[in-house]
C-alpha cells in the first residue's frame, strides 16, 4: 500500500487557507463564499431547514513551471419555503375558482377576496421605519 504523500513544509511556514481563499480571483471566491454563507444564514432561518455551500478547488500544474491552473466553484444549496396549497372548486365551465359554483351566497358574509380587498383598502399608510401592524 503507498504512502500517502504529504508537504514537508512546516506548520509555521503554511499560508493559511483563509489568505489563500482571499487570494483567488483578487478576492472574488472570498467574496462569492461571504455572500453565499449570508444567504444560507437567512434561507436556513426563515425556513428552519438545513442547506450547505460547497468550495471546490481544483488544481492543475503546468508543466514543470512551477505553476499551477486553479479553477474554483462555490456552490450554494440553500433550503426552499415550502409551497402553499389551496382548494379551489371546478365551475362547469372546467374553470377554477375559491367559491362552490353550486353554493348560494348569503347577503352581508363576504368571501376571501373580497375580504382581502376591504383589508387593503382599510389599511394606513406605512411610515418609514415603524413596523407593520395588522389591521382587523
Amino acid at each position: 500500500m503507498p504512502k500517502p504523500i504529504k508537504s514537508p513544509t512546516l506548520q509555521a511556514d503554511r499560508k493559511p487557507f483563509a489568505e489563500f481563499l482571499a487570494t483567488l480571483d483578487f478576492g472574488e471566491v472570498n467574496k462569492e463564499a461571504t455572500d453565499a454563507l449570508q444567504d444560507l444564514v437567512q434561507a436556513c432561518g426563515d425556513t428552519g431547514k438545513a442547506g450547505k455551500i460547497t468550495i471546490t478547488l481544483a488544481m492543475k500544474p503546468i508543466g514543470r513551471t512551477g505553476q499551477v491552473e486553479v479553477e474554483t466553484n462555490v456552490v450554494l444549496k440553500a433550503p426552499e419555503a415550502a409551497k402553499g396549497k389551496m382548494i379551489l372548486f371546478v365551475t362547469p365551465e372546467n374553470n377554477l375558482q375559491r367559491e362552490h359554483p353550486k353554493q348560494s351566497t348569503l347577503d352581508g358574509v363576504l368571501n376571501a377576496d373580497q375580504h382581502a380587498e376591504q383589508a387593503v383598502q382599510k389599511a394606513p399608510d406605512a411610515t418609514p421605519g415603524q413596523p407593520l401592524r395588522a389591521v382587523g
